[in-house]
């Protein structure tokens, strides 16, 4: 019979067996210089991305929830001038044409500066 001063738990040895696959999964896991998600895109990228929520209720909705009112606000003020100079400047306006109207051929047919207007 073994002494209860030095008998261990009875799932000291499940304890330990799952802290090895934890230091093992941990051991395994990717590396990289950057966190995952947090890859810098260029401005090109940022208005595909853009261009493609704007229009999406959805995309609005869980980017609120998930970011917060503020930071969606500062994130529409600083991609809506960008894009409309992108559109001026006549090198996407099929793409941003075709997800947010803001080429002059909005939904209603209205002045692009009023179809989508800045968050604030």
């Amino acid at each position: 019979m073994k002494d209860p001063k030095t008998a261990g738990h009875p799932f000291d040895h499940l304890v330990d067996m799952l802290a090895n696959r934890i230091k093992q999964t941990i051991n395994r896991s990717p590396t990289s210089d950057k966190p995952f998600g947090q890859v810098k895109l260029n401005q090109d990228e940022q208005l595909e991305q853009y261009i493609s929520m704007r229009e999406d209720p959805n995309e609005w909705y869980n980017m609120l929830n998930t970011k917060g009112l503020r930071a969606v606000g500062q994130y529409a003020q600083a991609m809506e001038p960008l894009l409309r100079r992108k559109v001026e400047n006549g090198s996407s306006t099929d793409q941003a044409g075709q997800a947010g109207g803001v080429d002059g051929g909005g939904a209603n047919g209205s002045n692009p500066d009023t179809v989508h207007p800045k968050i604030s």
